[in-house]
Order: C-alpha cells, then structure tokens, then sequence
C-alpha cells in the first residue's frame, strides 16, 4: 500500500478568491466520488479487502472493527461497508486537498488564468487598435484624394488643362452644328436638283415629241409639193393640228390674219372648221 500522508487540519482562513479550473477540478472529483460510492456499495468490500490484504488482520480491523453482541452480523457488515466507503471518500477528497495546497495549484492555476486574461485583453487591444488604423488610413486616404484633387484643379497646369479641353469642347460642338447645316443644305440642293432632272427629263420628252411633229410636217410640205392643192391643203391643216400642242393657237390665227392673201383665209376657215 503506497503511504498516505497525515490529513491535514482544515484552513480556518478561507481564500478570497479562487480560480475557476480548481473550481472545476473539485466538482469533477465530487461526480466521480459519487460514481464510485454508488458503484462501491454494491460489491462486497470485505470479500475484496480480505483478499487484497493477504492475511492482515490490523489493515482489515482498520476498516471492518470488531462486531458488538447487540448488532446482527448482517447489519454490522452494511455499516462497515458503508462506513469504510465514506471514510476512503473522505481520504481522497483530503489527500487531494493536501496535494493542492502542497503544490500551491490554487495560485498556480489563478496565474495561469491571469496570463490567459491579460494574453486575451493584449489581444483584444491589438484587434481593435488594429481596425482604428484601417478606419484612420482609409480616412487619410480618402482626404488625400481629396487634396489631391482639388490641388489639380486649383494649379495654374491644370487650369490651363481644363481651358483647352474647354475649347476643345465647344469647337467640337460647333463643328457638329456646321455638320448638321451642311446635310440640312445637302439634302435641300438634292430636292432641288431632283426636281430639275425631272423638269429637264420632261423637257427633253416634249422636244422629243416636237421633232417627231417637224419631221411629220417635213414629210407633208413634200407631199403638198408633189400632190394638188386641195389635196395638199388639206393634209397641211391635220399637221398643223398636231402642232398646235405646242404652238398657241391664238398666234396661229394671228399669223394667219396677217398674211392677208386668199391662201392663208382658206387655210385659217379650213382650220377653223377642222377645229
């Protein structure tokens, strides 16, 4: 049996603070004290004593004392039991007090805690310091753009700059306006020169057909040359006729008229009647 140092007293002074791992240490050893007595007092710890301790009456009295008289031997073994079993509870919880207190845990584990706090605090910090520079570089950016820009407004090149692209501006706008004039004036001298062609295709086609008529009455004066004069007078009057598209008649008559002999008074009541 390993020894087991004295228990010691009980700290009449009680810690003013105490770290949460120890805290979480001694509910971790109540749980599984309290697994081990429930699952202790169901075996027969004397059967288990006697064969671990070989034939030691004192380690076994130690644990299982004498029977009284006045108690049944069933009884006096389950309170032993259950004695022996606190008393072993009791023992660990004080051997693991003492350990703790020996080896000063307690103030190690609140150091530690203590480095882990100010570890996560430095940390914290650092986070938040950190996004202060983001927001205050972003800032300084953002304001250094902003001079920038109003430096290359306010500097006499970029005056200048902003002058010709100015000028630049209004020559082009002015020539998009010479532009659009020049189609509008485009498209009015091609209206009008369509009209002309179509006037001077008309023209042609009328002195066209006024050539055909010439030729026709070229054709006739050789046939009144050749044919008797009624004959003749008569083909003349139809060729005349045809002229008259083309002549006004009015001067016609008028010529007539003028003339005065006994011909052209013919010809004229000829035409006349024809008419």
């Amino acid at each position: 049996m390993p020894h087991v140092p004295p228990s010691p007293a009980p700290s009449l002074t009680a810690k003013p603070r105490q770290s949460m791992r120890m805290k979480r240490m001694q509910l971790i050893l109540q749980k599984a004290l309290e697994v081990s007595v429930h699952a202790a007092s169901l075996v027969d710890l004397r059967a288990c004593l006697e064969s671990e301790c070989c034939g030691d009456e004192e380690l076994l009295v130690a644990f299982f004392p004498p029977s009284t008289p006045e108690s049944s031997e069933q009884d006096n073994t389950e309170e032993v039991a259950a004695q022996a079993v606190m008393s072993l509870r009791q023992k660990v919880e004080t051997l693991f007090q003492w350990l703790c207190e020996t080896h000063d845990v307690d103030a190690e584990l609140l150091e530690l805690e203590d480095v882990i706090r100010q570890a996560e605090e430095r940390r914290l910090r650092q986070v938040e310091k950190k996004q202060i520079e983001e927001v205050e570089t972003i800032e300084m950016e953002k304001k250094q753009e902003k001079e920038q820009k109003q430096n290359k407004i306010t500097t006499p090149e970029a005056l200048i700059r902003a002058e010709r692209l100015r000028a630049k501006q209004e020559e082009k706008n002015e020539l998009e306006r010479l532009v659009e004039t020049l189609e509008t004036k485009n498209k009015e001298l091609q209206g009008v020169v369509e009209e002309k062609r179509r006037q001077a295709t008309a023209d042609a086609q009328q002195m066209q057909r006024a050539a055909i008529q010439l030729e026709q009455v070229s054709h006739l004066a050789k046939v009144y040359a050749t044919n008797p004069p009624e004959q003749a007078l008569r083909n003349s009057i139809l060729v005349v006729w045809r002229l008259l598209v083309f002549v006004d008649f009015e001067k016609v008559q008028l010529a007539s008229r003028q003339c005065g002999n006994q011909f052209g008074m013919k010809f004229w009541k000829q035409l006349c009647a024809f008419r």
